[in-house]
C-alpha cells in the first residue's frame, strides 16, 4: 500500500469517528442530555478539522491525487462526495453557530432552536453519505492499486515469461 492510500485510509477513519460521534450527539440531545452533546459536537467539530489539518500536510508532503487513472465514473463519485463533505461543512458551521447564538440569546429561543436541529440534522445525513461515498472512493482507489500492482508486479511477468516457456 502507497503512501496516500495509508492517507485515506486514516482519513476514512477519522470520518467515520466524526460520524459516530455525530451519531451519538444525536441520541444524546434525544435524550435531553444537552452537556453531553454538545461535549460529543466539540469532539466531531475536532476530527472534523484534524482531518483539515492532516490533508494540507498531505498536499504539501505526498501532492494531489493522479487523475489520469481514474475513470468518469470515479471522479464523479468523488465530486458527488467532495459536495457532502462541504454541505457537512456548511451545516456543520451554521449548527454550531446556533447553538451559540441559543446560549448567549434570549429573543426567538425556538426559532433558534429549530434552525439549530435542522442544520444539525443536514449536517449529519450529509456526513453519513460523505462516509458512504468516501468508501466507494476508497475502495476504487485500492482496486487502481491493485491492477497498477498486477500489471507491474516482477512476479506476474517472471510467472508470464516461465508459461511461456512451457
Amino acid at each position: 500500500m502507497d503512501a496516500k492510500l495509508t492517507f485515506w485510509t486514516y482519513a476514512l477513519i477519522l470520518m467515520t469517528a466524526m460520524i459516530t460521534m455525530g451519531l451519538v450527539g444525536w441520541r444524546q440531545i434525544r435524550r435531553n442530555d444537552i452537556r453531553r452533546h454538545r461535549r460529543s459536537m466539540q469532539i466531531a467539530i475536532a476530527l472534523f478539522f484534524t482531518f483539515i489539518a492532516s490533508y494540507l500536510l498531505k498536499l504539501r508532503f505526498l501532492g494531489r491525487e493522479d487523475f489520469d487513472r481514474w475513470s468518469a465514473a470515479d471522479i464523479t463519485v468523488l465530486r458527488i462526495h467532495e459536495t457532502f463533505v462541504l454541505l457537512l461543512f456548511l451545516c456543520g458551521l451554521a449548527a454550531r453557530w446556533l447553538a451559540h447564538r441559543m446560549e448567549t440569546s434570549t429573543a426567538n429561543r425556538q426559532v433558534i432552536a429549530r434552525r439549530h436541529r435542522l442544520a444539525g440534522r443536514t449536517a449529519l445525513i450529509s456526513g453519513i453519505l460523505a462516509l458512504l461515498t468516501a468508501g466507494v472512493v476508497l475502495l476504487s482507489m485500492f482496486r487502481r492499486s491493485s491492477e497498477l500492482t498486477a500489471v507491474w508486479h516482477p512476479s506476474h511477468t517472471a510467472r508470464g515469461a516461465i508459461a511461456s516457456l512451457r
